[in-house]
């Protein structure tokens, strides 16, 4: 069962443990929306440290205009680098820090590469680094995320395992449906949870016109349940509400808009916490929501997103979210969010910069 003893120095794993190892994380079952292991088909892992996946996208991953949705992209950041630490050797712990730059964006039904790969596998942290790409090659986005790392004695058991050994646990204890491609497992999906067909002219969970003036309509009510929750936002719905005091069309930019999360399984992560990918979703939405309701306009699009996150919270409690407007330019937006729980303690806290086309005044 185990080739060689463990030593106290980093052991490199073979080619065949790492493919197993890198593709445990994306087998493990979970109902977390945030986990979108469950859409990704692992290609090759070509060197220590480095995982190479692919994901099609579907209505699920959507944003309002059928992009790629900025906060699906946090997560898919996420969840890939958490493959290549596992692929080094390491064992990933939780998140301290995760940013990404947007560059481009994809249509329906793309195909996405994902690029991941570990920096730097330290006593205590990893820094790691993912790229997305288009079907054309162009890049799609970049990230990077920093997460504390430990060597628990049953993780390295694991991986010191034979391949064959560690396969067949594999198989034995992952869910099926996982191991094929991402088209396979979306078919296994309800209906319900995969969303609408993509139609150009209207968004369908809304009903909204799929135009600067239904995006801005529907982040401008983000949370007050006259529209419903969309695309990559939809297992937010019953879950985030907007804040009594600050309902109504808010116009001055200084003034911040509260949000309260009730933490679900939906958002949380196997150790039953709030996942990472929420965390950064939230920033990301709430800070087009932020600059809807003072822009009668558009609410921007976002060119980078940064999260520092600091406190575990579990499902069941809540989570009270603010944004606040740092500088609005004529071009630019720079959205502050932060997340506190009951006590007042940090929960997360993020900026994100929105870009602003600068529409004519109707």
């Amino acid at each position: 069962v185990f080739p060689h003893l463990l030593s106290r120095s980093k052991r490199k794993l073979n080619s065949e443990q790492r493919q197993l190892l890198a593709r445990l994380v994306v087998q493990i079952k979970s109902d977390c929306v945030y986990d979108v292991a469950r859409a990704l088909k692992f290609e090759a892992s070509p060197e220590s440290g480095k995982v190479i996946f692919s994901m099609t996208l579907g209505p699920r991953f959507q944003n309002f205009f059928g992009s790629l949705h900025g906060g699906a992209a946090a997560s898919l950041v996420d969840v890939t680098t958490t493959a290549a630490i596992i692929s080094m050797g390491g064992f990933p712990g939780v998140s301290t820090s995760m940013g990404l730059d947007y560059v481009n964006g994809a249509a329906p039904g793309d195909t996405i590469r994902i690029e991941a790969s570990v920096k730097r596998l330290g006593r205590t942290l990893a820094f790691t680094e993912a790229r997305l790409f288009r079907p054309d090659g162009k890049l799609l986005c970049r990230g990077y995320h920093v997460k504390y790392v430990s060597a628990p004695a049953l993780f390295a058991v694991v991986a010191a395992m034979r391949p064959s050994v560690l396969a067949w646990l594999v198989k034995t204890l992952v869910a099926p449906s996982s191991l094929g491609s991402s088209s396979d497992v979306e078919g296994t999906v309800p209906l319900k949870e995969l969303g609408h067909p993509y139609n150009a002219t209207t968004e369908a969970w809304t009903g909204l016109p799929r135009d600067e003036a239904g995006k801005r309509a529907y982040f401008a009510s983000f949370g007050d349940q006259s529209n419903p929750f969309q695309g990559f936002d939809a297992s937010l719905e019953g879950a985030l509400v907007l804040c009594d005091n600050s309902k109504g069309e808010a116009h001055d930019d200084n003034a911040p808009v509260t949000w309260t999360l009730t933490v679900g399984k939906q958002h949380a992560n196997f150790m039953n916490k709030l996942h990472g990918g929420c965390s950064a979703a939230l920033v990301d939405v709430l800070g087009s929501a932020l600059i809807a309701r003072g822009d009668p306009r558009e609410c921007g699009v976002a060119t980078n997103l940064s999260v520092q996150y600091a406190t575990a919270v579990g499902v069941g409690k809540t989570v009270q979210f603010e944004a606040r407007m740092l500088k609005r330019g004529r071009r630019m937006c720079f959205v502050e969010v932060t997340g506190r729980d009951k006590a007042g303690r940090m929960v997360a806290s993020g900026t994100v910069t929105k870009s602003l086309r600068g529409l004519p005044k109707k």
